[in-house]
This record gives C-alpha cells, structure tokens and sequence, in this order.
C-alpha cells in the first residue's frame, strides 16, 4: 500500500468512527486525496470540526439578526455551497459563521450536511510547515535574476466594503454583541452591519484598507530580503478619497534608497484588483496574473521572479533557468521556523525572541507600510527621512497617528 493509500485509508477510518456514511466518507476523501502534501494536524483539524460544519443549500441565504423571520437581514449569502460554521442553534435556526467572518442566523431548511471547500485562486497546497518565502529568498539571494531594481505586489482585495461615507440607517446590534464593548477607544457611533463583523477592516477608525491589512503578508518578503527600512518617498494614487474610510483601489509607490550593497529599489503596491502590466517575456503557457487573490513580482538585471501574495511557489519568468534552478537548487541557509505560536511560546518561557519581534522585525514592518496608509490619506506624495521614518513635507493631522481615545478607555 502507497503512502496516499495508508493516508486516506486513516482518513476513511477516521469518518466512519464518527458515524459518517459511504456517500459522505467518499465526498470527503476526495478533499485530502489530490493533495501532493498533507498536515497531519490539518486533517485532525479538519475531521474534529465535522460535527458543526454544514453549508448553504440555496442561491440566496438571508443572514438575520436574530432566530426569526421578523429579524433584520444584515447581509445575504449569494452562493450556494459555501462552507460555514455552525455555532450557535435555536429551534430550526442556527447561527453560522462563514471563512470571512460574517456571522447571522438562517433557517435550518437553508443548510445541508455535506462540506465543500472553497478554493481562491488557481492552485493550492496543504503544505507542510509554515515555510512559505523561503524559497523565494533563497532564489533571490543566490543572485539568480540578478540585482534587484524593483518589487511589484497586487491584490484582489478589498473583498469588503469601503471608500464610502458613514452609513445613516438605525440597526440594533445582535443580541450576542456588546457594542460599547466591540468599539473600545474608538469615537461613539450606532451599531452598523458596515462596521461588524469583518466589515470593520476599511474604517480608519478600526482598520488600514487594504494595504495594511495585506501588505504586511506580501511585502514582508521584500522587507526581510532587501532589508528595506524607512522609505524616501511614497507616490499615491487612488480612486475617490473619503475621510473615515480607505478608497475603493490604490496604487502606492515606494522609493528606498540605496542600503550597504544594494542599490535603490522601487516597490510598487496595487490593490482593489488592479493588476501590473503583463511582463515582457512571458511564456505563452503562463497566465496573467497567475492568482486572482494577488501576487508578487520581483525583477532583476538577469530576470524576473513571479510568486504568490504570501511569498509562496516562486517561479522564475525564463522557463529554462526556472527549470535549470529547481534541478540544482540553492543551498538551504536558513533554519526554518516552528511556526509563529511555538516562537512567541518560547520566548515568553525565556527562550530566543521570535523572529518577528516587535522591536527587531515586526514594528518596522508595520511602520513601513503605514506610511502608505498615510500617503493615501493625505493624496499627495510624502517625502520621508529613512533614518527615522518621519514625513519631512507637510504636517499630518495628528488624530491619524495619535488618535483620541473615548472616555473610560484610556490607557
């Protein structure tokens, strides 16, 4: 018996254990059996939550406040089969909870029993350990496109609503919700659907948009392999701006100067869906974008380099020196991570600090990236001191780097 064999053969005895018929263990295996690398631990995961999971059984789901027909419909589920969570249940209605944090309650005739699974983009992988980058840092640094001159990142976000003003319709919070609690430091307003759940992401007041909330996964490729820091200068464009929310679509440029070795570098950031030109030399059996949810391109003297939002499947635009690289791989330097909960465990025990501290790694990172926030707010270029990270040619309203805090929630 194979090693898949053995694997799925685990899989079947796990569901039929927990009572699942054939018709279900066959549609289940079907999700670990394509997989060219499978997390043990996922596949615990996935079997211990069989129990509470269901999915939409109908073209349109009303998500209501509450457990009856008479409640508010906050948001509507428009496609049939996405997988949700059930986490609550009275009489027939059951409250769920979807991949994206929408939370509301439907009618139990709405759900069916069998799981789906929904896939963003055009390929993934169960992988096996939180390695993702890795690979791409190791092309990079191996010299294999070269000196790089320039980093583009596009995403397909925001898949939530902003660039609007604050909505004016009276909703009541769900029963579930404490929304003095929900707000905390932020400025007093009414409950709204536009702000929870998931929504909150594009309020200045709660969120950054979509590059801050994105960036920080994508670019932090370029940050740990170019050793960014500070930027000199940050060009922003932008669909209409509005003064609590982010735009609808941004493209931010910024300018790093030259650092030790490496020469100037531009990174360029797209979101809203907007996508770089399509690269000179692509080959003709390539896509693009190649991923709908976004991606990353790194060009070099010698090439370029194509890969996921997230760092993850490099590939090298040549398709011989891709093919030619993947043959004789560069050589492994560096340790790869027990992943983010085991290093931040450690290190409260006393051990190594992880390796995205807050002083050594993360906060910079984060900083970076903000100040793109604040070029997009303001809609116009900022010129930045890169020793220190301070905007040299205007004065920002203090209230979006300091903001005031509501009484009672003072530190």
């Amino acid at each position: 018996m194979t090693d898949s064999e053995q694997r799925l053969a685990g899989v079947d005895q796990a569901l039929a254990e927990l009572g699942k018929s054939d018709e279900e263990i066959s549609a289940l295996r079907k999700r670990f059996a394509a997989a060219e690398a499978v997390d043990l631990q996922a596949v615990d995961d996935v079997l211990s939550t069989l129990a509470e999971a269901a999915s939409i059984d109908v073209a349109v789901a009303k998500a209501r406040a509450g457990a009856h027909t008479l409640a508010s419909a906050d948001a509507d589920w428009e496609n049939e089969n996405t997988e949700v969570e059930i986490i609550d249940e009275f009489d027939t209605w059951r409250r769920i909870r979807d991949w994206q944090g929408t939370v509301g309650w439907v009618h139990q005739s709405m759900l069916q029993s069998e799981r789906h699974v929904l896939v963003t983009g055009k390929r993934r992988l169960l992988r096996r350990g939180p390695e993702e980058g890795t690979a791409g840092a190791a092309f990079v640094e191996a010299g294999v496109i070269g000196t790089v001159r320039e980093v583009q990142y596009w995403t397909n976000r925001p898949i939530w609503p902003q660039g609007m003003d604050r909505p004016t319709d009276l909703h009541a919070p769900p029963l579930t919700m404490d929304w003095n609690l929900w707000l905390g430091p932020a400025p007093e307003r009414p409950y709204n659907p536009a702000y929870a759940p998931f929504r909150w992401r594009g309020w200045w007041d709660f969120g950054t948009g979509a590059l801050g909330d994105m960036a920080c996964h994508g670019m932090d490729a370029a940050y740990w392999i170019l050793d960014l820091g500070y930027p000199t200068q940050i060009v922003p464009e932008a669909t209409k701006r509005y003064s609590e929310t982010a735009p609808k679509s941004s493209r931010v440029e910024y300018q790093f100067p030259a650092k030790g070795n490496r020469p100037a570098v531009k990174v360029v950031w797209r979101d809203g869906d907007l996508r770089p030109p399509q690269p000179v030399g692509l080959p003709i059996t390539m896509e693009w974008p190649p991923a709908d949810i976004g991606g990353q391109m790194w060009v070099g003297d010698d090439g370029a380099l194509i890969a996921g939002m997230y760092g993850e499947d490099p590939v090298i635009l040549d398709p011989r020196k891709d093919a030619e690289v993947r043959a004789n791989p560069p050589v492994k330097v560096y340790e790869r991570s027990k992943g983010v909960y085991d290093e931040f465990i450690e290190a409260c025990k006393g051990g190594p600090a992880p390796r995205s501290s807050f002083d050594g790694y993360a906060g910079g990172l984060t900083e970076m990236v903000l100040l793109g926030c604040l070029a997009i707010r303001a809609g116009q270029t900022l010129q930045i001191d890169p020793a220190t990270g301070n905007v040299t040619n205007m004065t920002l309203p203090e209230s979006w780097t300091t903001p005031a805090y509501r009484a009672g929630w003072t530190l």
